[in-house]
């Protein structure tokens, strides 16, 4: 590698390489042909590389680069990189300087782009294990489409799911990320407030790996017990869909239809029986607005009816085509479509895991959000000034914590007002610039039943304080645990918050 002029180098950089629209005054590190650096590279410190101080805005390999390490901390400016071939890498931790490569980019492990005074390019196929994005520039519109690329594990700040530090744990090691207790920023906005910066630079120095070996990667299965036989359909699953413990809270009467239906996704499904009567369960599926499929139990007409005899009911499936009035169930046996049959097969399964999650989430929630937990909260000196101002937008109105909002309502008996914690999460701006919000608010409310009281978990669509609520229900999966979530940060980090406070 030699230092060159930068006008006797300019005509090897391509059009659309930001570097070719500069001027530079500085020499140019330049390396002809194929290229391996078998040491870790700090091109903060690539001056090093002779007795100057000379700053080096970028490094020009006119052929491929295949490097262990290439890293660097100071995001504000730093040397760059252009690779007029391929460029290959075991980990890549550089912000503050353009990366720019002809052809393919290859990372076995780590790509991390930090701070907006950095960006990369890539004209060929990008490769990598892993890449995280922390307001970093790339092609916004390739990696939203992954049009020529192939990354196993994609964190992204834009996409705001920052809080979710089990996706971080998929792949990096353990050593590089802090631990709840350990966060140093009180406000989280990105996924770098997660990462131990300081160990992964000592790693990189040392040329070690920062991602999990392949071999000890978990895939993770449901982390809730399953709480049919098995899969199939069969007369023993549907019996157990009418388990009340599944979605009833209280003992339902004799004679009384219950429901039980959600959409995931594109579909819709429903759990209905009579109370008291045992062949009347109903597993109803429909896709969208297209056609439908059932699981009940039926049975065969036959000479016996015809003299009061006993009907035998079995178990039976049945499909509609359309969702026309005039439409008549079809009995799905082997002449039906197989979109029919896959579908249902797939939905079946699909219905058990999901009410087998509901149903522990569920406990997770009664277990952790308890009236006993929710009244402690509520007594902090902290709480109990910001829950006189809930409904102002005073500073001290709410109390921020990692990219959310803690508010607080205290009970008023003359306001008819009950008490309530509130979780607001900013999630972006609307059209006009506005704010907005993911609300979920954690009321105590009297059951009617013996003065008795339960936390009602409840959550808005608009994005105001006089905005209706409703109750968010487990059939809302992800967001019932994106709630529970939030709630136990609050639990174990408002003690925290409130000492020192005496009184206010």
């Amino acid at each position: 590698m030699k230092k060159v002029h930068f006008d006797d180098i300019k005509h090897l950089i391509p059009e659309n390489c930001p570097y070719n629209h500069e001027d530079f005054r500085s020499p140019i590190l330049y390396a002809e042909g194929n290229q391996t650096w078998t040491e870790p590279t700090d091109l903060d410190e690539i001056y090093g590389m002779d007795d100057t101080e000379d700053f080096y805005p970028f490094v020009l390999i006119n052929g491929d680069l295949t490097a262990s390490q290439i890293f660097n901390e100071e995001t504000d400016g730093s040397t760059g990189l252009l690779v007029l071939g391929n460029l290959r890498a075991e980990n890549i931790v550089v912000g503050g300087q353009g990366i720019y490569v002809t052809g393919d980019m290859t990372v076995n492990g780590l790509y991390w782009g930090d701070y907006n005074h950095g960006e990369l390019i890539v004209e060929g196929y990008i490769r990598a294990r892993a890449f995280i994005n922390t307001d970093y520039g790339v092609d916004f519109t390739r990696f939203r489409s992954k049009d020529r690329m192939q990354i196993d594990h994609f964190l992204w700040d834009e996409a705001g799911d920052y809080d979710d530090v089990d996706r971080l744990k998929t792949f990096l090691k353990p050593a590089f990320i802090l631990n709840d207790m350990e966060l140093i920023e009180e406000e989280m906005y990105s996924w770098k407030e997660w990462i131990n910066d300081a160990k992964l630079f000592e790693a990189l120095r040392e040329n070690m790996s920062l991602l999990l070996p392949l071999s000890e990667i978990q895939i993770p299965g449901p982390d809730y017990p399953f709480l049919f036989a098995d899969e199939r359909i069969s007369a023993e699953n549907l019996n157990r869909l009418t388990d009340k413990k599944l979605f009833v809270l209280e003992a339902p009467q004799d004679g009384s239809e219950l429901n039980f239906e959600y959409w995931q996704d594109d579909v819709f499904k429903r759990i209905s029986y009579v109370e008291g009567k045992p062949m009347s369960p109903v597993a109803y599926f429909q896709h969208n607005e297209d056609y439908a499929c059932m699981v009940y139990y039926g049975y065969e007409p036959s000479l016996l009816d015809k003299f009061g005899g006993k009907k035998k009911y079995e178990l039976a499936i049945s499909y509609r085509p359309t969702l026309d009035d005039q439409q008549q169930w079809i009995k799905l046996d082997q002449r039906a479509p197989k979109i029919y049959h896959d579908f249902l097969e797939a939905q079946w399964k699909n219905l058990l895991h999901e009410l087998s999650e509901m149903l522990y989430v569920q406990k997770q929630y009664d277990s952790i959000v308890t009236l006993q937990r929710f009244d402690e909260i509520m007594s902090l000196p902290i709480v109990q000034y910001t829950g006189k101002k809930y409904y102002s937008e005073a500073d001290d109105s709410y109390i921020p914590f990692r990219g959310v909002e803690w508010q607080f309502r205290n009970a008023s008996t003359a306001k008819e007002k009950e008490a309530r914690i509130t979780i607001a999460k900013f999630i972006g701006e609307d059209d006009e610039g506005e704010d907005l919000y993911e609300f979920y608010h954690f009321q105590k409310e009297m059951t009617g039943e013996n003065d008795s009281a339960r936390v009602v978990l409840y959550t808005q669509d608009e994005n105001d304080f006089s905005s209706d609520i409703y109750e968010l229900t487990v059939s809302e999966l992800a967001k019932f645990k994106k709630a529970l979530q939030h709630f136990e940060l609050l639990d174990k980090h408002i003690e925290k918050k409130n000492e020192g406070v005496r009184k206010f």
